[in-house]
């Protein structure tokens, strides 16, 4: 995996098996670029890469790309902030208001069927055909994990990540 740039609105460019990484400030050649790459998927994230006092800019730059993306047969993913958080809350306001939507929606720390329930419902009201795909990253989640699962047809794929605590 290459890793260049700063922390406010990664992009990961995600090929068959190398990740990379553009910087943050909105550069609409460097977008072009990720365009034009060999990338199957570009992977905006507005969640752990994003510091909370440069939330309200990264959503603004996720907005840029998402309303001037080209015609591209690459792919975009959003990765907003969980739904029980208020970011999580914004990041989903931004794309209602936008009416610009990714192709994949990821939404981390997804604890219940009903965290994609909202995403799906909300987004098909605005009429788009968005696909999820839920992390799971507690033990509330895991314990949810089926019902997460059939949560909504749009949920593409639930992940469960793991952590290391003390090494």
């Amino acid at each position: 995996m290459r890793l260049t740039g700063g922390a406010i609105c990664p992009i990961f460019l995600i090929h068959r098996h190398v990740a990379g990484f553009l910087p943050q400030q909105f550069d609409q050649k460097r977008f072009i670029k990720a365009v034009e790459s060999a990338a199957d998927i570009s992977i905006i994230d507005l969640e752990d890469s994003v510091t909370p006092n440069d939330k309200a800019q990264a959503r603004k730059i996720a907005m840029q790309f998402l309303s001037s993306r080209p015609n591209s047969s690459l792919k975009i993913a959003l990765r907003i902030n969980g739904m029980n958080t208020h970011a999580g809350i914004e990041d989903l306001h931004m794309l209602l208001e936008c009416r610009f939507f990714p192709d994949y929606i990821i939404l981390p720390k997804t604890e219940s069927a009903a965290h994609l329930q909202i995403v799906d419902s909300l987004i098909m009201m605005a009429g788009s055909d968005t696909r999820l795909i839920g992390i799971i990253e507690s033990v509330v989640g895991l314990n949810a994990v089926e019902s997460i699962a059939d949560a909504t047809p749009q949920t593409l794929r639930v992940d469960v990540w793991r952590r290391r605590y003390g090494g």
